[in-house]
């Protein structure tokens, strides 16, 4: 992660997001977000999460400061300037930092605490907030879904079965079998993405590998079709996510990052 703030010479701002997230809706708008900007960890309590909190487009306020708890945010998804000067202060810092148990979220939120941005948690909808304020839950205004903890979309069974969790609660599970569920759909979604995308890819893809080791966005090489990317395989499986969609979201497009 800590070579993000690398691309300082090739981006003047970047949006992180998470392996297990899926964009709903475009989210280009986050790049209007100031440095250092993120949604509030959604295992916060009940009593400090309020509607306005939960709905999108929603103004960007300055990281509360009620309580300890309510200061600390999901660092699943970010938006952030890279810069060398901030990295070095970065590792800086991580020097006599004892790793704790949400390792770089707990680094980052040491780190920015008192003067990061909030985002409304629609950029960041948690698992946990299907079941805790399921009625602040709106298709159509929801940006990004993060399956954070053990019930990843790729567990899931072809039969709709999950492997047994003892570390969640009895209200989850209940989500997780019921196909009428919100979560469940945000699944199915996941898996039309998915599925989409491996259609576009087909069994011989090889990602290039860039000289650097790693990639933003790597070129795909297929056999049967022309060289694309995966931000436009991204595009083309939102697009085909929202034409399969039965809520019939509005104007769902893909990010292009």
């Amino acid at each position: 992660m800590s070579r993000m703030w690398e691309f300082c010479d090739e981006w003047d701002k970047l949006v992180y997001l998470d392996s297990d997230v899926l964009p709903m809706t475009n989210i280009d708008d986050m790049f209007l977000a100031p440095h250092f900007s993120a949604s509030q960890d959604n295992m916060v309590p009940d009593s400090l999460v309020s509607a306005s909190d939960c709905q999108a487009p929603g103004p960007l306020n300055k990281a509360p400061n009620a309580s300890p708890r309510a200061a600390y945010f999901n660092a699943g998804i970010f938006v952030f300037e890279p810069s060398l000067e901030e990295l070095a202060e970065l590792m800086t810092a991580l020097q006599g930092y004892t790793i704790s148990r949400y390792a770089e979220q707990d680094f980052l939120n040491d780190f920015y605490r008192g003067r990061w941005n909030m985002l409304p948690l629609t950029y960041n909808w948690g698992r946990v907030n299907f079941f805790v304020c399921p009625e602040l839950y709106n298709p159509s205004t929801v940006k990004v879904v993060h399956f954070s903890g053990p019930a990843k979309p790729w567990r899931r069974g072809t039969d709709g079965s999950w492997p047994t969790f003892n570390d969640i609660c009895e209200e989850e599970k209940a989500l997780l079998v019921d196909p009428d569920s919100q979560f469940s759909k945000a699944v199915d979604k996941w898996w039309i993405a998915l599925n989409y995308y491996d259609n576009a890819v087909g069994d011989d893809a090889t990602p290039e590998k860039p000289e650097s080791g790693y990639c933003v966005s790597a070129t795909i090489k297929t056999t049967s079709k022309p060289a694309t990317t995966t931000t436009d395989l991204l595009s083309s499986a939102v697009t085909e996510l929202a034409r399969t969609d039965k809520a019939n979201i509005d104007k769902v497009m893909a990010v292009a990052a």
